[in-house]
């Protein structure tokens, strides 16, 4: 899959609408919490890769340094300001340049939705009709960013108002979001082995241990 193929960014990685059913067992949703959440660390790996052709790094040295940067918006910058070096000495077309910036926007939104379901805890409802609602990911109350402090809905426009969530997602949903990060990872390796072949790189040292 190539970045043409993914709709406009904002679009792709938009917040899902909450559904009205959860899922019966809530083993579902932790399972492709599980299930997301590795798919997501894949979206990281090639990253780091992508460091590292920026780097020109010879060794692992340098994606073990990018892996100790926790926040995803120093990572994003840290490997925007290393391709802007890359880009100036290797005079790289701007198709490559442009296609970074494009590539970026979409690890940004995406990485939203992945510390959604990373800091989301699974919750199973029922009601006073004894009807169970079902199970759903949802933002723990504390997380400022994603619950509102007091009410917003009544009753009747949201069942589940008193939760005050921003989102709330079934197994489904989840399946959805791994998805979209298979395909976040497919851009990432398509693009990286499109520059790697327009601007070759000398090997990179084994990874065993030197006194082999």
């Amino acid at each position: 899959m190539k970045l043409s193929d993914l709709p406009q960014h904002g679009e792709f990685w938009k917040a899902l609408p909450p559904r009205d059913q959860g899922d019966e067992n809530p083993d579902a949703v932790y399972l492709e919490v599980g299930k997301a959440l590795t798919t997501w660390e894949g979206v990281e790996m090639l990253f780091a890769m992508l460091f590292g052709i920026f780097v020109e790094a010879t060794n692992p040295a340098a994606q073990r340094a990018y892996g100790l940067i926790v926040a995803n918006a120093v990572r994003r910058q840290i490997i925007s300001e290393t391709a802007g070096v890359f880009f100036t000495i290797h005079k790289v077309a701007k198709s490559f340049i442009d296609e970074l910036d494009i590539l970026m926007n979409h690890y940004s939104l995406a990485s939203n939705r992945r510390s959604e379901i990373a800091h989301g805890t699974v919750m199973t409802f029922s009601f006073a009709d004894a009807r169970n609602a079902g199970s759903f990911l949802i933002p723990p109350l504390y997380n400022a960013k994603k619950t509102t402090a007091f009410w917003t809905k009544t009753r009747e426009e949201d069942k589940y108002f008193m939760m005050r969530s921003k989102y709330r997602y079934t197994s489904e949903d989840l399946r959805i979001f791994i998805v979209k990060f298979g395909a976040l990872q497919q851009c990432i390796m398509d693009y990286t082995n499109r520059l790697s072949s327009a601007h070759p790189q000398p090997p990179q040292a084994s990874f065993g241990s030197p006194f082999l």
